[in-house]
């Protein structure tokens, strides 16, 4: 049956009925049309099919899963299977069919992932369930690897006489007001994702290639959604587990530098450095690392200026701590600014360090050649070409990132940007001064001592990460005790003045890392 819809010429979707209500479609041949069944009767409808951009639509018989009919468990989700209670009933006999049919009670089920909200499909069956698409097998689900990230257009086959057929109507163009739903129907759903990767939208943008994916969705435990990051030595993607729908960020190395980085993520475990998850080697020799993501970014996505007392404080603490346990390993990450500093919650604060890929362990001599971005390097590595970094240029350019903290990014490195010649400036005494005039003006009281002793020009004078550590955290708890954390929190302030274009010179300046480097 064919109709013609006036409404589609101006509202152009594939599936022009789908409400925000609407979660998935299943069609069937018609040689085993379950939409008949008395049991389906309720999520059976006609389901309208736009073909064409003048808005013809062909109406398909199927079912529709929706929150208007939710399942009987939200955890549980959708079963199908030869229960009549099941929430898509397949019966075991079928008149064009002698014998029993091999469907169990509950075959399978589709239900949500907990954290993503992305739809996941699990075998429950002692036969398993085959999945094709376009004719060709994709993977059958079995009681060892039972779970799979459900894709649109794939065929379920059960019992070698039911296929249905699984379609999910929304994208990433139509998909708001149906993630709005879900997040409401799942309340426990912290990173909310599109039900379809838009891997052709960024390649049409520039942003990526869709023949360039580290991963196949076919057989992959992984599969890229969207590339978040790219810089000089490595792409960084949110990729998506197969096996339970959670996101995780995974690091592709550009030039060959992230077998160092997972070298040294393997041997750390503490709170505030981001986790290291797993290792894919690539065809190059390569590998990709899998870390855990957030979608908070990094510090720079904040007004970090718009933060109270406490919560500076405790951000404080929580990266010398992080510090401190780098530096009773003899780990210098010779890369600390606000870009290397992630924020994985926002209320609590819950700050980490990443990119560790210029991060090396001290030698006997307990210095290591300097890397670092402009303006964040300590003074000792700057006095000649063959400078030398150690433990407390760390320190030096955390204390230089918590600035930040009370000063706007243009403030701190004026100077740098006003000069003609950034390098001279930069090499000469007056920068390490205007760095001091900075922490000194810095209040409370409280800041500006932390500031002073870790910005010192003197590395014999800075202050360690212990000292640091143990200064911060007394501060943060006096704040604690005296109920300044414990007020509802704010909703941090996100596309602040920090997150502003940068002029060009300011983008030449501190978006091409490592400037000053041996």
């Amino acid at each position: 049956m064919s109709a013609h819809l006036d409404v589609q010429r101006r509202t152009p979707d594939r599936y022009p009925d789908i409400t925000p209500k609407t979660i998935l479609y299943i069609f069937t041949s018609s040689k085993h049309d379950i939409t008949e069944e008395p049991s389906n009767a309720a999520r059976a409808k006609n389901i309208p099919i736009l073909r064409g951009k003048y808005g013809w639509a062909e109406y398909q018989s199927g079912l529709e899963l929706s929150w208007d009919k939710p399942p009987a468990s939200i955890t549980t989700g959708f079963r199908i299977g030869s229960d009549p209670s099941c929430e898509v009933y397949l019966p075991a006999s079928h008149k064009s069919f002698e014998g029993t049919i091999s469907v169990s009670r509950v075959h399978c089920r589709i239900h949500f992932s907990q954290q993503s909200g992305l739809l996941l499909l699990t075998d429950c069956s002692k036969t398993g369930t085959q999945i094709r698409k376009g004719g060709e097998s994709v993977k059958t689900l079995t009681p060892d690897m039972p779970t799979t990230l459900l894709e649109s257009h794939w065929s379920i086959f059960i019992g070698n006489f039911y296929s249905l057929t699984i379609v999910i109507p929304w994208t990433a163009s139509n998909c708001t007001r149906y993630i709005k739903e879900l997040c409401e129907q799942v309340p426990t759903i912290r990173t909310p994702l599109t039900p379809v990767p838009d891997i052709k939208g960024q390649a049409k943008n520039g942003k990526g290639d869709p023949t360039d994916l580290p991963f196949s969705p076919k057989d992959s435990k992984y599969r890229e959604w969207k590339i978040v990051g790219r810089g000089a030595f490595a792409r960084v993607s949110l990729l998506v587990d197969n096996l339970t729908g959670n996101l995780v960020a995974g690091k592709n190395p550009t030039k060959g530098r992230t077998k160092r980085e997972i070298v040294i993520l393997k041997k750390l475990r503490n709170p505030y450095i981001i986790s290291f998850i797993d290792e894919i080697p690539r065809p190059s020799g390569s590998s990709t690392l899998i870390m855990e993501y957030s979608p908070y970014g990094d510090l720079t996505r904040f007004d970090l200026r718009e933060w109270s007392d406490a919560e500076k404080f405790e951000s404080f603490r929580q990266l010398l701590s992080g510090l401190r346990y780098l530096h009773r390993h003899q780990i210098v990450h010779r890369d600390i600014k606000p870009e290397n500093i992630l924020v994985t919650s926002c209320a609590p604060i819950h700050l980490k360090f990443i990119d560790f890929e210029f991060s090396q362990k001290l030698g006997r001599d307990r210095q290591v050649s300097f890397l670092g971005t402009i303006g964040y390097v300590a003074p000792e590595c700057r006095e000649n070409d063959a400078g030398r970094a150690s433990l407390p240029a760390d320190i030096y350019a955390l204390g230089i990132t918590f600035l930040s903290f009370y000063y706007h990014h243009y403030e701190i490195f004026n100077g740098l940007l006003d000069h003609s010649n950034i390098h001279q400036y930069y090499l000469g005494s007056e920068w390490p001064s205007q760095v001091r005039r900075h922490a000194k003006g810095t209040k409370p009281e409280q800041s500006q001592t932390l500031l002073c002793g870790m910005t010192s020009a003197s590395p014999v004078n800075r202050w360690t990460a212990n000292n640091a550590h143990r200064y911060a955290t007394d501060y943060a708890k006096r704040l604690s005790e005296g109920n300044a954390v414990s007020r509802p929190k704010r909703k941090l302030a996100l596309g602040g003045p920090n997150n502003q274009k940068k002029s060009q010179q300011e983008r030449s300046l501190f978006q091409t890392s490592h400037l000053l480097s041996t």
